[in-house]
């Protein structure tokens, strides 16, 4: 078996198996037992390892050690485990022997929504690109505000409305939009159609819990890949002071686009143009700031 790189190599059913068992509780566990158990289960989903097929491990084992068979089993099993599933995590910041899940899932899981309207008629939903690379700075800060709200007070609907903010029609399929490849994104644009947004909410609420945790979880791995790479705009917030405002990234990225009085001017732009263009005005602010010492 080839060992997965990152949650990009797994397929969505793989996807779906391991982030439920990560994020699922085992309240019947030892606290030091929880994590290696969550190892195993991953590994046996990826490796196709039945009961059946562990049961003939492990009396292998009992048959060249009768004695201290059992543990060489859970031993072999545990290392296999940890090998196959290091990609699921990584190590806390300045700590030793504490794991967190990896935010590394950048490819969407889901490449198209469907779902009936009133009408019976099918409806196709897409969502942006992977790592979510054609976002415009408004739709950037319109998701990061309502993500870091549902962090904050956990209400499903809030969920709903970032799916259906992220997840949009297809533009009309006309010679123009054509040749102009959709303008790099094939969705509807956000900005002047945001009124669309509380009917696909409804729709999507019927989505599975699981399916849509897991575009919650795609869509934290795309920020945080975004927010590590432009440390200048992101910059952590020194011990006791904050960042300059109680919004959050998103109220963060509405105050870089000028406020509400400059967003419409910069709205269509791709958040990463944008981007490179404030962290060249932050990087001459700070050498300016070097020159006056």
């Amino acid at each position: 078996y080839s060992i997965p790189k990152s949650w990009n190599d797994l397929k969505l059913e793989q996807q779906l198996y391991c982030y439920t068992i990560l994020m699922g509780n085992l309240p019947f566990f030892e606290v030091d037992s929880i994590l290696p158990t969550k190892r195993i289960e991953c590994a046996k989903k990826l490796l196709k390892l039945d009961d059946e097929f562990l049961k003939e491990w492990e009396a292998d084992c009992l048959q060249e050690d009768s004695e201290n068979g059992k543990a060489i089993f859970l031993t072999e099993l545990q290392e296999v485990a940890n090998v196959m599933t290091d990609f699921l995590f990584e190590k806390v910041e300045k700590t030793e022997d504490q794991y967190q899940i990896a935010l590394t899932l950048t490819i969407s899981p889901y490449p198209e929504i469907c779902y009936r309207n009133t009408k019976d008629n099918l409806k196709k939903l897409y969502p942006p690109a992977d790592e979510l690379e054609n976002m415009t700075i408004y739709e950037l800060a319109t998701t990061f505000t309502l993500f870091e709200a549902y962090l904050e007070h956990q209400e499903e609907d809030l969920v709903n409305q970032l799916i259906a903010t992220l997840y949009r029609p297809h533009k009309p399929k006309t010679k123009d939009n054509k040749r102009k490849a959709y303008e790099g994104d094939r969705r509807l644009p956000l900005l002047n159609y945001e009124a669309t947004i509380p009917k696909r909410a409804k729709q999507l609420s019927q989505m599975p819990i699981a399916a849509k945790q897991l575009i919650l979880f795609w869509f934290a791995s795309c920020r945080h890949q975004i927010i590590q790479s432009y440390p200048n705009i992101f910059e952590k917030p020194k011990a006791g002071k904050q960042i300059g405002n109680d919004y959050g990234w998103g109220g963060l990225l509405m105050e870089l686009a000028g406020g509400l009085v400059h967003l419409d001017a910069v709205s269509r732009q791709n958040y990463a143009n944008a981007f490179t263009r404030f962290s060249y005005l932050e990087d001459q602010r700070k050498l300016a700031e070097l020159r006056k010492k």
